[in-house]
């Protein structure tokens, strides 16, 4: 029996060995190959580049476009300066402007650059409109900004209303944007000039309204006083066309004056240029 049933198992395994060598050679002369398959798509020792293409997770063929300002806040000293240099220190450089952060580099608080004077590869923005905002604020120290809040209260009678930090604030902001110009630098040559820089209004803003009341008899006394931000205001300046800001293109946005304009607070202030447009980038 023993005898018999080797015998049997022997011819069983040449039958399967035959069969498997008829399908292989019948795979081979149609020019197949048995090889593992990875999610339905069948790979060799080595992918090829169709094959590698269809399991990345980074697709440099494809790019998103996304609604997406640059933006970029300096310290506006209480003396003046006769120019601004506007997205030539991205984060983590520079001095920040954000109220608290005394001694510390920007953040997004202050701009959103991730290079210096250019978008990095593969980047590009397309600009649409441009604003200059300008912030009144209560600090001589240098290179720190305090926001100024409006005033509200009740004074002596003798108190002159200039004397309050929202009206004085106003001043700043008024002879600050009341001059001045911005220029839009490209590579080699400018594609927007323009002045006063209140031609640049903001898309939005803090809104105060400013009241007084008065008292007493034919000479009329202060009672109480409410003086509110001052601010440009306007359709927003439409850059168009559009302009295209490539990859690794240098590009600077500058506020400029005559002379150094002083802000009659004695503070120093903020000034930001906001460029809204279209971010590109890829897709992943």
């Amino acid at each position: 029996m023993e005898t018999l049933r080797g015998k049997h198992a022997r011819e069983l395994l040449g039958d399967s060995l035959a069969i498997m060598k008829r399908s292989v050679l019948a795979m081979q002369s149609l020019g197949s190959r048995i090889e593992p398959r990875i999610g339905g798509t069948e790979l060799g020792a080595v992918p090829d580049l169709d094959q590698l293409m269809s399991f990345m997770n980074i697709r440099p063929d494809a790019v998103e476009a996304v609604r997406q300002p640059l933006y970029d806040r300096l310290i506006y000293p209480t003396a003046g300066q006769i120019q601004l240099r506007y997205f030539q220190q991205p984060l983590g450089q520079g001095i920040s402007t954000a109220p608290g952060a005394v001694g510390g580099v920007k953040s997004l608080a202050d701009t959103n650059m991730e290079s210096a004077g250019q978008l990095p590869s593969p980047k590009a923005f397309l600009a649409t409109s441009i604003e200059v905002i300008f912030e009144a604020g209560s600090s001589a120290t240098a290179n720190i900004f305090a926001p100024q809040p409006p005033f509200s209260g009740n004074p002596a009678s003798t108190v002159s209303l200039a004397s309050f930090g929202g009206a004085l604030g106003g001043n700043d902001v008024h002879n600050v944007l009341a001059s001045g110009w911005l220029d839009l630098f490209i590579i080699s040559k400018s594609y927007l000039q323009n002045a006063r820089l209140d031609s640049f209004p903001p898309h939005s803003y803090i809104c105060v309204d400013s009241s007084a009341a008065f008292s007493g008899g034919p000479v009329a006394t202060v009672s109480a006083i409410h003086c509110g931000l001052t601010r440009a205001v306007g359709r927003p300046f439409y850059i168009n066309p559009p302009v295209l800001l490539m990859p690794n293109t240098n590009f600077v946005v500058t506020l400029n004056w005559p002379v150094a304009v002083a802000t009659p607070s004695g503070f120093n202030g903020r000034a930001a240029v906001r460029m809204d447009g279209f971010l590109y980038r890829n897709a992943q």
